[in-house]
């Protein structure tokens, strides 16, 4: 087998491993594991997930019904390296952004 070589301008911009649970896990457990991580990762934002309907009645007037907003999870960087890790209620991420070179970097 040949050895694998370093392309400049690879088309991989991300590497990802996302892993998902069911059951769901509860918002207060996805803070447990934000708050252990924090000291490595101090950046976070909510992951929010949003639905809303739209009907049109036979005079084709519109009507919107409410939007339904959830936080469904937290995204966390650290700001040193290209690296970011969502802990939501479905599952788990963990990205390796730009520059990616290899999966030993992962």
């Amino acid at each position: 087998m040949g050895t694998a070589r370093h392309l400049s301008r690879a088309p991989i911009r991300e590497a990802i491993v996302d892993i998902q649970i069911n059951p769901p896990a509860t918002l207060e457990q996805v803070a447990r594991v934000v708050d252990a991580l924090k000291e490595e990762f101090p950046r976070s934002n909510g992951i929010w997930q949003a639905t809303f309907g739209l009907q049109v009645a036979e005079d084709g007037t519109p009507a919107t019904q409410n939007t339904l907003k959830n936080q469904v999870g937290t995204r966390l960087e650290n700001g040193r390296e290209p690296h970011v890790i969502q802990c939501r209620i479905n599952g788990f991420s963990f990205s390796r952004l730009t520059p990616y070179r290899d999966w030993a970097q992962v």
